[in-house]
């Protein structure tokens, strides 16, 4: 991976814990980057710039759990969905569920109900979900909006050549509700 320097237009590199591919790349208030999963990766880990313009790692890659569980046989938890919250947590989607993670902490806050339907919305599968934006003069009530995706099978029909079509589906989440739906 490559980080740009913002003293120059060099890319210097990172030396990386674990090889991986597939994986978030997220940069944290305080500057880090947050690497989460990747191809057979049900971790993440910490990057942070030194003066010297290069990187370097500044923790172990961290056990998560939740990704190995939304690993599938067509790996639809690939490039999960990573959204800082305003509380500080980070919002992730992996394939068909999603949780309130408190990466400080290294522990789940809460977890969410599967989407309807069940459908893997991450890659190979590839909806989107984006996080609106948030009113700082209103209540803090962030929401998630998701849309896309395929069937769970989409992936292995494609190796066969059948194509078929995207979810047509969407789904917003209001992350501080009580029983959100």
């Amino acid at each position: 991976m490559k980080i740009k320097d913002k003293k120059s237009s060099a890319f210097p590199s990172v030396n990386r814990q674990r090889k991986s591919r597939r994986n978030l790349q997220f940069i944290l208030p305080d500057g880090r980057i947050i690497i989460v999963g990747g191809r057979a990766q049900f971790n993440y880990e910490f990057y942070h710039g030194n003066s010297q313009g290069s990187s370097s790692s500044s923790h172990k890659a961290v056990w998560l759990n939740f990704l190995r569980e939304t690993r599938d046989d067509d790996e639809n938890n690939l490039y999960p969905f990573v959204h800082l919250l305003p509380n500080g947590n980070l919002f992730i989607f992996a394939n068909s569920r999603s949780v309130v993670f408190d990466y400080k902490q290294n522990r789940i806050i809460r977890e969410f109900l599967a989407i309807n339907g069940g459908d893997p919305r991450n890659y190979p599968s590839s909806g989107s979900l984006v996080l609106p934006p948030i009113d700082e003069n209103r209540p803090l009530e962030p929401k998630v909006m998701l849309c896309g995706g395929a069937s769970r099978n989409a992936f292995q029909l494609v190796k066969k050549g059948t194509f078929s079509r995207a979810a047509s589906t969407c789904g917003c989440l209001k992350i501080t509700d009580e029983q959100p739906t």
